[in-house]
């Protein structure tokens, strides 16, 4: 059984229709594919505090504030492919997924869920689309996922995207591709961000290891220091 995961940054839990275009998607990738379950996680409930910027975590190489975003962490771990989904708030990202986005701060710089795949969601009422999934995109990489495709709808034309028969007019094809991704029958691709942003924290750790000890350890002792983003793509695969 292939497991999804999605974390959704709206704050308003159950009502969100970001949430309901995501589980729309999932139960069109299941009508494809049988052997995937799916959980979405919302993050207004998931009691976690703001970054505090204490930077312990560049030092033991996790956050040290324990809340809830350990049990988000390791769902996410667990994952054969990500979703990461939030409603646009003001042009941009929701609070809940910006603080998501700052907690995770160690995993940036160590690509923690490298080689899996992912998708972007966002939704919005008219503006903001475009800084929105240029942050989420950026987040994908720095995760170390392979963006495979993107869910976004804008209410003041997509009056009825949190619906299944938007999702099934619009994302059929993805929702295919993604089934097919998780039965293996479409080999992923990785882009040429990932590379850059697997060269860019290498960089970052090696030259800033007086900053960032941790990072400059995990880099040294995984081995990925000395390697090409694509030896270590083929190493992970391998396993």
């Amino acid at each position: 059984m292939k497991k999804i995961t999605a974390v959704i940054g709206s704050p308003r839990g159950e009502k969100s229709t970001t949430a309901a275009m995501v589980t729309n998607f999932l139960e069109l990738v299941k009508e494809y594919n049988q052997e995937v379950e799916y959980e979405l996680i919302l993050l207004d409930g998931s009691n976690m505090a703001y970054c505090k910027g204490c930077m312990a975590c560049t030092k033991v190489g996790e956050c040290v504030v324990k809340d809830g975003l350990q049990q988000v962490q390791a769902k996410l771990k667990e994952s054969d492919l990500v979703i990461l989904g939030s409603p646009v708030y003001v042009d941009h990202v929701s609070a809940q997924f910006k603080t998501f986005a700052d907690r995770t701060f160690i995993w940036l710089h160590t690509l923690r869920l490298f080689g899996k795949p992912s998708l972007c969601a966002i939704t919005t009422a008219g503006s903001g689309l475009k800084p929105a999934r240029k942050f989420i995109h950026l987040i994908q990489y720095l995760l170390g996922t392979i963006p495979v495709g993107t869910l976004e709808a804008v209410e003041y034309f997509d009056r009825d995207y949190a619906t299944m028969d938007f999702c099934r007019k619009k994302y059929s094809g993805l929702a295919q591709k993604v089934a097919k991704i998780l039965k293996e029958e479409i080999k992923l691709k990785p882009k040429f961000m990932n590379q850059f942003y697997f060269w860019a924290m290498k960089s970052k750790a090696k030259y800033g290891a007086e900053w960032l000890p941790y990072e400059n350890k995990f880099w040294k002792d995984s081995g990925w220091g000395k390697l090409s983003y694509s030896k270590v793509y083929r190493q992970m695969k391998g396993r």
